[in-house]
């Protein structure tokens, strides 16, 4: 609520995107989840009260620092330092409380509240809080969430005398079993291939679909819907197909060597539009919805890719006698084939569209085969296990009950192996390998598709995914142990008198109920006698799911928006009457500010619901390269909102609000931009923070008409509160003049004669300006110096007109031209600068926000952005 070191969250969390062995993420597909880092920083700084210390809170600082690293997840000696300052200040909350009606069950000194996370989708909030010494507790709706949190929470510190390496060895051990099992039973269905004397591994069965030509003479051939004719893009080994055509028939033959420009689209001609490779006919996307809800739309094999070590190779499809026994025509009735209706939802899942409508229509037979062969092998091992935890000295329950936590481990393998076997995969031609189902969150129309080989050594086969999940386990904190439990938001009451942070969904962005029966749909046959409870339905519950999705209300928007508001406002409200009084409940809000509707809404439920919004702070959080200062969705983050119970019960007029405004704010600005480093960027969505905190901690702020203050109106007040700080520091005459002249013209010519009445006004003359190099005045005209027209050196000992203007744009020439230290010296020469130059920046990144003048602010952007090494340097 008062500090944090927003730049090194920030830089951890998007550099954890890029880190996976051992990361919890790939124990198990989940969308939008959050960064580790976020999750321990917040939870730390929610725990823990600012001291009102410089120095100690310099220390916390330094503690986080060290905390958010993802080295440092399992680094016992900097927990341990975590948990000793979480329980300090714990024990403080406590005497501070000491007469509270309820001292005796909420303010234990002795024992931490537990924590509870109502929305806990995949789990990364109460996954940290456990790592930080709490008993978590994961709530959600949705079962495959509450699987992943059992996974991460429950399970590891199930069996007290097996740590987690341990269950991760002994995870290893049955799964290799299940691989060379399953191997025995459909090896077959994957031959390697003699070339050259050499055989070779089969990596991938690359497919094109196909539909009749809508040409009336070729129209029972079965023509192509390939996307591209290359294969691969990888240099020394590019790769392409060539279409042959005799009569009506074509086949492909595969050519080494650098792609010409027709091989980039295939046979696509637009979205969704393609051509007859036999006549050059359009099939516009109409008709190939046409053909495939009639059952015509079918598939072709157009390449076999082996591992040819070092690299790939790419083959002719006929190899082998003709596609056989690639090509798979006959489906085998004793497998399960998943029959559930995918979802009537378009903008997330398209095959229905083209008569893909069960689950099972997504899988190719073999795909099929394989997916229940590996199941049915993990289900069979269940006496074995036992046997061998008996004999390991388990009595029966005990070894029964890790038994059926090593097959829920290897399940989650099944599903990781699941999205890399349906024909939504595709072929990554730069990077010569298979993209999985979900590359992003939604079932899409794949046009060619590629078919793993889940007995290769290359990416999608069963060994990696086992290996990904082993090393999670491995890393798990695995006590305190929590508890993840299913149920819907509004009706739990497990989050009572916990802590509470949460990461609710964000309106209509994912769909997650509709997206997880692709997972559901494989596991519940798996473990439904292992987690009966929990996999009671036939698919994911979805009624009561809180996001915003038109297809659950007869297809209207109007319908679906107001369900997710009035069930949002009723768990919000929820939620306050929950939580445990002493801390504040956080937020994670993902909505970018641009969409302004969403935003205010969301802050109007939290005030409805008797919030106090005391904290608003912007961290990386999405899968998303962070854009450029002046995009309005550069916030690819989540808004992280620190509420608390509002208990004052009276109103304020707006006079009165400005007055706490001007009075308030300067004290948290001076924090974030003096004793931290916040992007100009990130500013104002931070200033917000103690804006609103004043704002919502009254049932209302009054107009002169007696009506009540909107959100809107209140975020537009702070928000000019925010510029006055800024553009008032107390600037020598020069820099006012500059910051004047800017906003009149930025770097374009104004008249002399204004220059000059502007310049007494700061009794100042025109004529000394240019002396002092900030200017040119020339034919009447006058213009500020860009800082690249500055010279290349200064010495500020030797100039006799410094002013915070020139010192700015002096050291955003030096940063760019010779760096930080040489930025630095200069700094140190005239430390005195040093507040004022940074509020300079500030302010004038806002003015190039409010003038459209992207690339401009991304310059004090930038500079503000290295203003924290420049200090430390000094």
């Amino acid at each position: 609520e008062v500090a944090l070191p927003l730049g090194e969250i920030n830089k951890e969390a998007s550099r954890e995107k890029s880190l996976r062995h051992g990361h919890p993420s790939t124990l198990h597909l989940w969308w939008s989840r959050k960064p580790l880092a976020v999750a321990r920083a917040m939870l730390f700084a929610q725990l823990v009260d600012d001291p009102a210390d410089k120095e100690k809170r310099a220390e916390l600082f330094a503690l986080l620092t060290k905390l958010v690293k993802w080295e440092n997840s399992d680094n016992q000696q900097i927990l341990q330092q975590a948990k000793k300052e979480i329980t300090a200040s714990w024990q403080k909350t406590c005497h501070a409380n000491r007469n509270h009606p309820q001292a005796e069950t909420l303010f234990d000194p002795d024992n931490l509240p537990s924590f509870c996370d109502p929305f806990a989708g995949g789990g990364a909030i109460p996954l940290e809080a456990q790592r930080l010494g709490l008993k978590a507790y994961a709530c959600d709706l949705n079962p495959i969430a509450v699987l992943i949190n059992k996974a991460m929470l429950e399970l590891p510190a199930k069996m007290k005398k097996t740590p987690p390496a341990q269950l991760a060895q002994d995870v290893e051990h049955y799964g290799k079993i299940v691989r060379a099992k399953t191997y025995q039973k459909i090896g077959n269905l994957y031959p390697s291939i003699t070339v050259d004397d050499k055989k070779l591994t089969v990596i991938a069965y690359l497919w094109a679909r196909t539909v009749k030509s809508p040409n009336p003479a070729y129209r029972q051939c079965d023509v192509p819907l390939l996307s591209t004719y290359i294969l691969s893009k990888k240099k020394g080994n590019e790769t392409y197909l060539k279409p042959v055509i005799t009569g009506k028939k074509f086949h492909f033959e595969i050519i080494k060597g650098q792609p010409p420009d027709w091989a980039k689209n295939g046979t696509k001609v637009g979205r969704g539009n393609f051509q007859c490779l036999l006549s050059g006919t359009a099939i516009p996307v109409a008709e190939i919805r046409r053909q495939g809800k009639a059952g015509l739309m079918g598939s072709r094999m157009t390449a076999i890719v082996a591992d040819n070590r070092p690299g790939r190779v790419y083959l002719n499809a006929s190899i082998g006698g003709g596609g056989k026994p690639h090509d798979l025509q006959e489906k085998n009735a004793e497998i399960y084939i998943p029959d559930q209706k995918l979802a009537k939802n378009d903008r997330y899942i398209s095959p229905p569209l083209y008569g893909l409508t069960t689950f099972g229509d997504l899988f190719t037979p073999r795909q099929l085969q394989a997916l229940n062969a590996f199941s049915q092998t993990i289900a069979a091992l269940k006496p074995q296990i036992i046997r061998d935890m008996q004999a390991r000295g388990l009595d029966t329950e005990q070894a029964n009950s890790y038994a059926e936590t090593i097959i829920t481990y290897l399940a989650m393998v099944l599903d990781k192996f699941a999205d890399y076997s349906s024909q939504i995969c595709s072929w990554h031609s730069t990077l010569e390998c298979i993209r999985n189902t979900f590359a992003r969150q939604a079932l899409p129309m794949i046009w060619d598709y590629a078919e793993v080989n889940p007995f290769s050594e290359s990416a999608g086969n069963w060994h990696s995914h086992l290996n990904w999940v082993v090393k999670v386990i491995a890393k798990l904190p695995a006590k305190p142990r929590g508890k993840a439990v299913q149920a819907d938001v509004l009706k739990q009451t497990i989050a009572q008198d916990k802590i509470i942070a949460c990461d609710p969904p964000y309106y209509d962005n994912i769909a997650y109920g509709d997206l997880s029966d692709f997972f559901y749909v494989w596991l519940r046959p798996l473990l439904k006698d292992i987690y009966p409870k929990l996999f009671t339905t036939v698919t994911v519950p979805k009624n009561e799911e809180l996001i915003a999705v038109s297809h659950r209300h007869n297809n209207d928007k109007q319908q679906a928006k107001q369900f997710f508001l009035k069930g949002m406002t009723e768990a919000l409200g929820k939620l306050n009457r929950q939580a445990h009084p002493a801390f504040p409940v956080v937020i994670y809000y993902a909505f970018k500010q641009s969409e302004s509707n969403g935003w205010e809404t969301f802050l109007e439920a939290l005030i409805k619901n008797k919030f106090t919004i005391s904290g608003s702070w912007p961290l990386r959080t999405e899968m998303k390269a962070r854009a450029s200062a002046m995009n309005n969705n550069s916030l690819a983050s989540s808004i992280i909102l620190v509420c608390r119970q509002r208990t004052a019960g009276k109103t304020i007029n707006r006079r009165e609000f400005i007055g706490q405004l001007k009075e308030e704010m300067p004290k948290a600005l001076t924090i974030m931009t003096k004793e931290q480093v916040i992007d100009p960027v990130d500013l104002q969505q931070s200033a917000l923070g103690p804006g609103m905190a004043i704002f919502s901690r009254y049932d209302g702020v009054l107009k002169q008409d007696g009506t009540k203050l909107t959100v809107r109106e209140a975020l537009k007040i702070i928000t000019d509160q925010l510029n006055d700080f800024f553009g008032n520091d107390h600037l020598d005459n020069d820099s006012s003049f500059c910051r004047y002249w800017f906003k009149q013209y930025v770097w374009e010519n104004g008249q002399y004669g204004e220059a000059e009445v502007l310049a007494k006004s700061y009794s100042i003359a025109v004529e000394k300006l240019e002396e002092a190099g900030i200017i040119c005045a020339d034919s009447g005209k006058v213009r500020l110096l860009r800082y690249h027209e500055y010279p290349d050196k200064w010495q500020p000992a030797d100039d006799t007109r410094k002013s915070v203007w020139k010192t700015l744009h002096y050291l955003i020439k030096t940063i760019e031209a010779r760096g930080e230290q040489a930025a630095n010296r200069i700094l140190q020469q005239m430390p005195e600068m040093q507040d004022k130059v940074q509020s300079l920046a500030h302010y004038l990144y806002q003015l190039c926000l409010q003038k459209n003048l992207a690339n401009e602010a991304q310059v004090y952007n930038n500079f503000v952005s290295s203003w924290q090494e420049i200090r430390k340097a000094a």
